[in-house]
This record gives structure tokens, sequence and C-alpha cells, in this order.
């Protein structure tokens, strides 16, 4: 009777198969489970986040053999790995801005409208904008930056407004000029 409860006692290839597929699917969960924190995303990303997990762990258990249990948990890592943390996404809409705040200062002025001493000025005023927007280090930074760029572009005259402040001058030189020809005893 001993010999035969040692015999039953002694697990079957299929029993240990079972018992090793099973420690390999609660394994692969718990590595799942803990392969990122979610606080690191945004809500929107926390839902999908929560879903790439939840649809790794279903697949997980879905797994008949521990190599199909493996490739569960890489997919779902992969999928996860696909999700974009706040981290990335900022990084990602800091670049937007800063290219959209540089390509704003590009057309902001058209240095046709100035005269050649003007367009060098606008031109060092347009690069060292540009050299701030793309030192900045988040996107208020790159407002700042494109906003004291222009402010900079509006203070340089255009050849508009040279001629009309030269011709008040003339205008002016002119009236005094023939005020100086009047005879006092006319």
């Amino acid at each position: 009777n001993n010999a035969k409860a040692a015999i039953d006692a002694i697990k079957t290839d299929a029993e240990l198969t079972a018992e090793e597929l099973l420690a390999a699917k609660n394994t692969a969960k718990a590595e799942l489970g803990v392969y990122v924190n979610s606080s690191n995303y945004r809500t929107e990303e926390q839902g999908l986040l929560a879903s790439a997990i939840a649809d790794g762990k279903n697949a997980i258990d879905s797994a008949t053999n521990i190599s199909a249990v493996n490739a569960a948990l890489a997919n779902a890592k992969a999928a996860i790995d696909g999700i974009k943390t706040d981290a990335e996404l900022t990084a990602e809409e800091l670049a937007t801005a800063k290219t959209n705040a540089k390509a704003e200062l590009d057309s902001y002025a058209n240095a046709n409208d100035y005269r050649a001493d003007q367009q060098a000025l606008l031109a060092s005023a347009i690069a060292n904008g540009k050299v701030a927007i793309d030192g900045a280090a988040d996107i208020s930074a790159v407002s700042a930056a494109l906003a004291n760029a222009k402010a900079v572009i509006d203070k340089i005259k255009t050849n508009a407004q040279l001629t009309a402040e030269e011709l008040i001058a003339a205008k002016a030189a002119a009236k005094t000029t023939l005020e100086s020809y009047k005879n006092s005893a006319d």
C-alpha cells in the first residue's frame, strides 16, 4: 500500500507541465503588472495602458505552453512600449511648439519691406529669436521667446517708416529755410 501511495505521489509529465505552465503564467502576469508605472502617463494613455495590460494578461492566460506565455508577454510589453509617457508627449509638444514658433518668426516680417541696414538688423533679430526659442525649456518659454523676438523686430523701422520720417524732416527743414528768407522788414 505504501508503494502504491509513493507511486501515486509521483507527478506525471502532464502534471509537471501543467504546474510549470501555471507558474510561468503567474510570473508573466506579475511581471506585466509592474512593467511600467502608470503615474508616468497622462489620463488618456493610462486607459490605453490598462487595456494593453488586461489584453496581455488575457493572452498569457490563453497560452497553451511556456513559449506562448513568453510570446504573449513580449507582445504585451511591445504594446505598452508603444504608448507614450507624459514626458515623451511633453517633449513632442515642445518640439512642435519650437518648430511652429520659428516658422512664425520667419514669416513675421518681410525683409523686402526694409532697407539694407535694417534687413541686417532683421536677420539678426530672427536668428537671435530662433536661438532663444531653441533654448526654451517649456512651451511658455517658447511663447515668451517668440514674443520677445517680435518686439525686437517691431522696433526695426521699415522703408516706409523711414521714408515718412525723412519726409517730415525734409518738410520741417524746408519750412525753416523758407522762414529764414523772410525779410523782417516785410
